[in-house]
């Protein structure tokens, strides 16, 4: 039967291009700041509600003093308040070693400073700026609409100020869709987070910063839930907890709304963390069975027992000893409550001889192994092709299944033209914005239940951030925030200085919501039949930028109900000239192990 999906791209257009002064562009080109760039005089935006919605102002140089400001959005029956919006200058990371030969070289666009952040309220230096001739300089804007916005159209305008002229005014279009996303990600995640590095990254003095270890923590994971993501592991040094007794009144004060629901300081209300790494604290086996004891009683008595998980091991060696570790732990796990959850960074093939299919709760294998490319590329038949179906008898029995993304989306220091490590889902600077948002969909598309990631601020104790984030051979492996010192960013405290990357996640995490909400009208058959434009495999997919968003709005159009007059089909998107007035062909560019990557 032919699907219902009847949605219409060609109001996606915007006008011409122009290599005027300033222009707008949509969130998903990495435009690098040492040309100039042709951007659109006006823009047009989609959104659910309670959905973060991003865009970029893009200035020409020679100016100087510029500042940038976005106005309220006004509706046929209310306003988007200014303070819903935000922007941030976007800071440039100098890429002298590419992380494989898909990456950028040069300055790409990564730090974002804001205006003003959202914690303290405190002016910061994105502006005024300078920009030299023959270069350009991006803001980002970050639009939330709230939960209770009317759907509809808003219209507002972009000002770009100066010292050079008169200032520059933008039109800015919204259409708010009639659906919501949910304030709690409905994809777990398990992102990393190390509340001593962050210390080393924000101060130079860091033992002398003890009592800051959880005043930042809370702010990074605050930050972290207005992407979307959990910082699971943001208990581990947490001091108090080494106490004897424990002071859970104390632990709840601190840590209770982020399990209960959080208003966050910036768009979503009722936000709550999706995982809880449990503490590693004890000398002893029973030392430790009994403050595992201790903690799960607690969470259960609070409702949160569901969130935590104990990170039993990470990527075990293919060795009956590491097993043995793993079987061992798990026991003493399980020893202080049955019911807590056992993960392991492996996968069904490597675990199979060991006999641990009912030890492991969580199963995490890499994405590389989910499906793997042909044993004439990589090095191993074990995975070749779609390993998902291996993973159903263990999803049927109730364990839960994530995956990672981890160095081998770029090579880890292999030969950087392997084709063995092209084209993967990428959270790395240099590579691109399509790139870092995909593994969202991804997800949707071989049913994976979470996402583990191992770190967002590995570098903090390793080098300044600010200057490279290179490490294991990659840019921005295992790091998605910079440590926003005062002297860096102005102000007079310290914040989490967040990275267009980390938007991009956030945006593929609010894109599989979209597809959760389809699936409820038409079915995950319908669904994929949908995803399929953008995604044919793990490492087969779009790399063009407008594409994913042409489908993304066939999506977010059919969940509101948006029939046009126009009758466009889905799957038709050779009419949707885009926001940068480039027309998208339909046939697409893929990128995949035999194609050139754009």
């Amino acid at each position: 039967m032919k699907s219902s999906v009847i949605v219409s791209l060609a109001v996606l257009a915007v006008a011409p291009m122009a290599l005027a002064s300033s222009g707008l562009e949509h969130a998903l080109t990495k435009i690098q700041p040492d040309a100039l760039y042709p951007a659109a005089d006006s823009l047009e935006i989609f959104s659910a509600r309670n959905e973060y919605e991003s865009f970029q102002v893009v200035v020409n140089g020679p100016l100087s003093g510029v500042s940038v400001a976005v106005s309220a959005l006004s509706g046929p029956q209310g306003t988007i308040e200014a303070e819903s919006i935000r922007c941030s200058l976007a800071v440039a990371m100098e890429i002298t070693t590419y992380s494989n030969d898909e990456g950028l070289l040069g300055p790409v666009p990564d730090a974002l400073i804001p205006m003003r952040d959202p914690f303290f309220g405190e002016i910061r230096n994105a502006f005024p700026l300078d920009v030299p001739t023959g270069e350009n300089r991006m803001v980002w804007v970050d639009v939330f609409v709230p939960e209770d916005a009317a759907a509809g159209t808003y219209t507002g305008m972009v000002t770009v100020s100066s010292s050079s002229g008169q200032p520059e005014q933008l039109p800015l279009s919204l259409t708010v869709w009639d659906f919501a996303l949910p304030s709690t990600a409905s994809l777990p995640t398990a992102f990393g987070y190390e509340g001593w590095g962050v210390l080393f990254g924000h101060y130079d003095d860091p033992h002398s910063h003890y009592d800051d270890i959880v005043p930042l923590a809370q702010l990074y994971l605050e930050s972290a839930l207005m992407h979307r993501l959990t910082l699971s592991s943001m208990l581990t040094e947490d001091w108090d907890l080494y106490a004897d007794p424990i002071d859970w009144a104390a632990f709840d004060l601190r840590w209770g709304e982020f399990f209960d629901g959080k208003d966050l300081v910036f768009g979503l209300q009722n936000a709550r963390a999706t995982s809880v790494q449990l503490p590693d604290i004890g000398d002893t086996d029973p030392e430790r069975v009994a403050f595992w004891q201790e903690v799960a009683q607690h969470f259960r008595s609070r409702g949160w027992f569901g969130l935590l998980f104990d990170y039993t091991l990470d990527e075990p060696g293919d060795t009956q000893a590491d097993y043995q570790e793993i079987i061992d732990r798990a026991a003493l796990v399980h020893q202080a409550d049955s019911d807590l959850r056992v993960l392991v960074t492996t996968d069904i093939q490597e675990a199979d001889p060991y006999g641990v299919e009912n030890i492991i709760d969580i199963w995490v294998p890499l994405i590389n192994f989910m499906h793997g490319k042909p044993y004439d590329v990589c090095w191993s038949t074990d995975y070749e092709g779609d390993q998902r179906p291996d993973y159903s008898g263990l999803v049927s029995a109730g364990k839960d299944l994530w995956w990672y993304q981890s160095c081998m989306s770029h090579g880890c220091g292999d030969p950087p033209d392997s084709e063995c490590y092209r084209a993967w889902p990428s959270y790395m600077i240099d590579h691109t914005a399509v790139r870092n948002r995909v593994m969202g969909w991804m997800s949707y598309r071989y049913d994976i239940r979470g996402e583990l990631y191992f770190d967002v601020n590995y570098c903090y104790g390793v080098s300044d951030p600010w200057s490279t984030q290179f490490h294991f051979d990659g840019n921005g492996d295992g790091t998605l925030y910079y440590p926003g010192r005062p002297d860096i960013v102005g102000g007079t405290t310290h914040i989490p200085i967040e990275s267009i990357r980390l938007k991009h996640i956030r945006d593929g995490l609010e894109d599989y919501e979209y597809f959760l909400l389809l699936e409820q009208q038409q079915g995950r058959a319908a669904v994929l039949a949908v995803l399929a434009q953008v995604v044919t495999n793990a490492y087969t997919y779009t790399g063009d930028p407008d594409l994913m968003l042409a489908v993304r709005h066939q999506i977010g159009s059919t969940i509101d109900g948006a029939i046009f007059a126009d009758g466009f089909e889905y799957g038709d998107t050779s009419a949707w000239s885009g926001t940068t007035g480039r027309t998208h062909q339909a046939s697409s560019t893929l990128l995949g192990a035999d194609s050139e990557f754009f």
